[in-house]
């Protein structure tokens, strides 16, 4: 198509813009996704599984928590926190997009401090379930924190 044919098109605020190039035609262009956004996703999606899997079976998950449960009462809080591990990994699902790295950086952290926290609830219980679980809490702590440290770099 030649430039200058057919009038310049309007952008919906009404102000023209310039033709494009028959060279930019085509599909976009595909930009690379850094480690720190894919590791990013993992970490969204296996919230979300847990938080999931928390809601659907609070019994088997308050084990994998630390906190064995079958009373009713108790497993409402498991299942509040399936609801929290699901809404974290929504929000870091939703921020590990290219250009948004601050708002994923800060939201990482921020679930390190809640892996951090159920470390410290649950290190006084001296249960066999208790102990496997603080080395699941103590690995997401150190993880996620290797994972603001690989995004703080750009990576």
């Amino acid at each position: 198509m030649a430039a200058g044919i057919f009038p310049a098109s309007k952008d919906r605020g009404g102000a023209p813009r310039a033709p494009q190039s028959e060279a930019s035609a085509g599909p976009p262009e595909r930009k690379s996704v850094s480690i720190g956004i894919l590791l990013a996703r993992l970490v969204a999606l296996a919230l979300c599984a847990l938080g999931l899997g928390a809601i659907a079976a609070p019994v088997p998950s308050s084990k994998g928590y630390g906190l064995p449960q079958t009373d009713p009462a108790a497993l409402t809080f498991i299942r509040a926190m399936g609801v929290r591990d699901l809404a974290l990994g929504i929000i870091l699902g939703a921020l590990s997009k290219p250009g948004s790295r601050a708002g994923l950086t800060v939201a990482v952290a921020a679930s390190s401090l809640v892996a951090l926290g159920d470390f410290t609830l649950v290190a006084p219980s001296a249960t066999p379930a208790a102990r496997t679980a603080l080395k699941v809490h103590g690995s997401g702590i150190i993880g996620l924190s290797l994972l603001v440290a690989i995004l703080r770099t750009g990576r």
